[in-house]
């Protein structure tokens, strides 16, 4: 495994120290790979307050990623797949495959959009 998307839920899984999810940031880190963060994601795991000065601790060692228009119109295709209100799930997933690289999540719904794309978007569960 190279680089890595975290979705919300593995970046507040990395900050509650869950060992899996370090593993795999530690593996990402020995292949020379980097975490990569779609600033969507950073509006879901962060209060606004000084309960963030973990998570921004944990940012500093990860590309924060903008989301811009490639992104935004691939993920508006992905939206339609889920048909719901989430951005968030669509954003990850079109992020990941730009930058063809994994996502860790826990969540079905970024498992599903990731079958959306030929060859699909590698998802890795840590609780699998």
């Amino acid at each position: 495994m190279t680089d890595v998307v975290l979705d919300a839920d593995a970046l507040t899984r990395w900050v509650d120290r869950q060992p899996a999810v370090i593993a795999l940031l530690e593996a990402t880190r020995q292949a020379g790979g980097a975490a990569y963060v779609p600033t969507v994601c950073l509006v879901e795991a962060l209060q606004g307050n000084a309960a963030d000065a973990a998570l921004n601790q944990r940012l500093k060692g990860c590309r924060i990623t903008p989301l811009d228009a490639s992104v935004a119109k691939h993920a508006a295709r992905l939206r339609a797949v889920i048909d719901g209100d989430d951005i968030v799930d669509p954003v990850v997933t079109a992020t990941s495959a730009a930058l063809d690289a994994t996502v860790i999540s826990t969540d079905p719904d970024i498992a599903l959009l990731a079958t959306y794309r030929s060859p699909p978007v590698r998802v890795v569960d840590p609780d699998v």
